[in-house]
Formats: structure tokens, C-alpha cells, sequence
């Protein structure tokens, strides 16, 4: 069992989780198919699934991601850009591509200067967490 993984002690707890999960899911729109995250986080997952993957996300998303793996933090300083979305996944890991997809949709829904707003706070809070975490 993973850090942050839930623990589910009982049967009726586990089935009233899945319920409102699939409904939740069911019932929110991030204009992306959260079928990735099953490529994502399979183990068996092949590069044609993972490049694939990339006709389903956003264009705006998509550019972000590969701005993001090409950028000095994460390596503009190689030899040559990453082209492909198999080097942008490999390139900043499983778990942030995911998150930035994810948090990037929920942002899409709000349009306009809300958005931005609560964009800019959100950030603000994880770098105060993380400045906070290091103490």
C-alpha cells in the first residue's frame, strides 16, 4: 500500500466509496477521457498507448506539457527537445503528467478570470506548503 493510498476497513465503506466515486465521475466533464489514466497507471502500458494518448488531451494541455519538458528546469539544457508525448510522460513521470492533466481540466471549467485566480491561489499554497514541508 502506497503513501496517501485510502484504507477502506469495511465492505459497506468500500461499496458506498466506489458509488460515489462513479458517480462523480461520471457526472463531472473535464473535456478530457480520464481513460488515460488507465494507460497511465498500467504497468502494461506500450509507447503506441502512451503516444496515443495525446489526440485525446487538449491541444492547450498538450502544448503546456511539452513547454513544461522542454523548459530549463526539465532539461532545455540537453541535446535536443523532446517531440514526442512518450518523452514528455518519461521526461517529467507518470504522476505529474497526470496531476497537470487533471488539475488543468478542472481550471478549463471555470472560465476567465476566476480561473486564473484560483489557479494563481492554488499555486501559491503548494509553494507554501512545500517551504512550509521543508522545515
Amino acid at each position: 500500500m502506497g503513501e496517501g493510498d485510502i484504507i477502506i476497513e469495511n465492505q459497506k465503506d468500500l461499496e458506498l466509496f466506489n458509488d460515489i466515486e462513479e458517480k462523480v465521475l461520471k457526472e463531472v466533464h473535464l473535456g478530457v477521457d480520464l481513460n488515460f489514466l488507465k494507460v497511465l497507471d498500467g504497468e502494461e502500458a506500450t509507447p503506441d498507448q502512451i503516444e496515443f494518448l495525446k489526440k485525446k488531451l487538449n491541444q492547450e494541455i498538450l502544448v503546456r506539457l511539452f513547454g513544461i519538458a522542454n523548459s530549463v528546469y526539465y532539461g532545455k539544457s540537453r541535446k535536443r527537445e523532446i517531440s514526442t508525448f512518450l518523452e514528455v510522460v518519461l521526461r517529467l513521470g507518470m504522476v505529474y503528467t497526470k496531476t497537470f492533466i487533471i488539475a488543468s481540466s478542472l481550471f478549463s471549467l471555470v472560465p476567465g478570470k476566476s480561473a486564473d485566480l484560483f489557479a494563481a491561489r492554488s499555486f501559491a499554497t503548494s509553494i507554501l506548503a512545500r517551504i512550509l514541508g521543508q522545515n
